[in-house]
């Protein structure tokens, strides 16, 4: 078992950060295929749509992420954690590809 270094918990601070300047700026980090530019497929990993979904969010990287970041290393739970959401939209690309991605 390693040391916890906290990433997980600095991730979503991250997470509320970037929320509360979508709220505070009208900035929509959503990526809608052949509409928005290459980077917003970043943002919409960090952008949420919602309160709710922010929350949601927080509970369950709250809940998984500091368990696997306990159980291996903040590095590797953050790479996990990056590779996933990449991969998440790469799917949602496929399956919903007329959709905003967030």
């Amino acid at each position: 078992m390693s040391e916890q270094r906290w990433v997980i918990a600095k991730l979503s601070v991250f997470f509320v950060i970037a929320f509360i300047y979508q709220q505070i700026t009208g900035f929509e980090p959503a990526f809608e295929a052949g509409a928005s530019p290459w980077w917003k497929y970043l943002t919409s990993v960090i952008g949420h749509s919602s309160w709710e979904h922010l929350m949601n969010n927080l509970f369950f990287i709250g809940v998984f992420g500091t368990v696997l970041e306990l159980e291996t290393s903040g590095t590797k739970a953050f790479n996990i954690f990056v590779l996933s959401a990449l991969f998440a939209n790469i799917s949602a690309f496929i399956f919903y590809p007329q959709t905003g991605i967030i």
